[in-house]
């Protein structure tokens, strides 16, 4: 099992290799799909950080495709109320301050909710969490 870690691999290919050449049972790796970030609601608000998340994960058809062909990629939702982030944020201080101001700016006129109508009523969002597992 590989929970957030594969983007931190300097090889990945031949670690989802090891992992599965090791396995006696499913090989299992939840990653991020960093192009879904792009679409992500933050992306408007603060495109340095998207673009630094987007770049650090791999693509995960390389990972499906390291792993083997019998792979099942999941997408797993988070619930809309989800207050335990997993990113971290490789921008500056004054990128992450803008994004805020600009946030703010945009909930406080209506803007955010006038072009995001109907998430905050959504059980669920798309976080571009995926599960990807091998199966014996």
């Amino acid at each position: 099992m590989a929970t957030i870690a594969v983007h931190q691999w300097s090889d990945k290919a031949a670690r989802l290799r090891e992992m599965r050449r090791v396995a006696c049972g499913p090989v299992v790796v939840l990653t991020i799909e960093g192009p879904t970030l792009a679409r992500f609601r933050l992306a408007d608000y603060a495109p340095e950080l998207i673009t630094a998340e987007v770049d650090r994960y791999p693509d995960i058809g390389r990972i499906s495709a390291a792993l083997g062909e019998r792979c099942t990629v999941t997408t797993i939702p988070v619930p809309l109320d989800c207050v335990d982030g997993v990113g971290v944020g490789f921008v500056s201080a004054e990128a992450v301050e803008r994004g805020v101001a600009a946030l703010r700016r945009a909930l406080a006129s209506g803007e955010w909710d006038a072009h995001y109508r109907g998430v905050r009523s959504q059980p669920t969002y798309d976080a571009a969490l995926r599960l990807i597992v091998l199966a014996p």
